[in-house]
């Protein structure tokens, strides 16, 4: 007679395969925690872009200081980029941009007493939105809007300023706000000296 064909042994640890249910348990786990991990670094991404603009502002303002120690006024504009009078002076390497768009910051210049035939740019008010409502440097800016933007609940009034010519019309500098309805961000930053 033939010998007996006998079965495939067994493991002694039984079946050491994954079930389909376990697999995809494990897999919506993974899930889980990389949607968590996304959210929490897309929030740091904010405020780390939030920094970066509050640096550039910073950063303006002490190339703006230059400019008026070197010509007793500040510029009616900074821009455009390429040919901005803070870095053809000599005032700043590059001008900086929002780190989100590439769009440069808002600005206007002011005239604070306009003489006989002069417009002197003597003041100024710069802004950057920010993405981060509860940012606590929120506390230390300006809030000052010009007469031609109209004044939201918490804005201060630029006064006895008129824009210098060549400027753009100013923005608002409210915390609850952007400074201007195109840019990216929820609330404006804003400095004047």
């Amino acid at each position: 007679t033939a010998p007996a064909v006998s079965a495939m042994p067994r493991s002694r640890f039984g079946n050491t395969g994954f079930t389909m249910i376990e697999l995809l348990v494990a897999l919506a786990i993974i899930g889980i925690l990389a949607s968590v991990i996304m959210v929490s670094l897309n929030g740091a991404r904010q405020r780390g872009r939030d920094a970066q603009r509050i640096a550039d502002i910073q950063m303006i303002q002490l190339a703006l200081g230059k400019y008026y120690d070197a010509n007793d006024r500040y510029p009616a504009t900074i821009g455009p980029v390429e040919s901005s009078p803070l870095v053809t002076g000599g005032f700043m390497a590059s001008l900086p941009r929002d780190p989100s768009n590439q769009t440069m910051y808002p600005y206007a210049a002011f005239v604070s007493s306009v003489g006989a035939g002069t417009s002197i740019c003597s003041s100024y008010h710069i802004g950057a939105d920010l993405e981060v409502p509860g940012n606590t440097e929120l506390r230390t800016d300006s809030d000052t809007y010009a007469a031609s933007s109209g004044a939201l609940a918490d804005e201060t009034l630029l006064t006895n300023a008129t824009l210098c010519s060549g400027s753009a019309a100013d923005f608002h500098g409210s915390d609850n706000t952007k400074c201007n309805a195109a840019n990216i961000g929820t609330v404006c930053f804003d400095m004047r000296p």
